[in-house]
């Protein structure tokens, strides 16, 4: 998973596309960018773990989807699901996070 993702969008709560992402992580399971490292670890954990299976697999016209529902511990305690969908786009083979959120 590309950290730039995260702590450019998904945790920056001054990027205006980003920002209810970064909110959403931020109160719900204590996330920020501060701290967003043990958020990205634990989702690269699940979905490289051998008994991973994504949720959902779609194909579309740029390449293949993966979507997976990752129970994500927060530093407050919480446990909530994140929806990580990555895509290996036609002509690749390594896989991209294209989105996150919490479930």
């Amino acid at each position: 998973t590309d950290p730039k993702k995260f702590y450019e969008y998904s945790l920056d709560e001054t990027n205006i596309n980003g920002v209810d992402k970064a909110v959403h992580y931020k109160s719900s399971l204590g996330f920020d960018k501060s701290n967003g490292e043990n958020l990205i670890n634990q989702i690269d954990s699940y979905v490289k773990a051998d008994s991973s299976v994504p949720e959902k697999i779609v194909e579309t016209v740029h390449g293949t989807r993966y979507r997976y529902k990752i129970p994500v511990q927060g530093i407050n305690g919480e446990c909530r699901n994140v929806i990580a969908v990555y895509q290996i786009d036609k002509g690749n083979v390594i896989p991209r996070l294209i989105t996150n959120f919490l479930e």
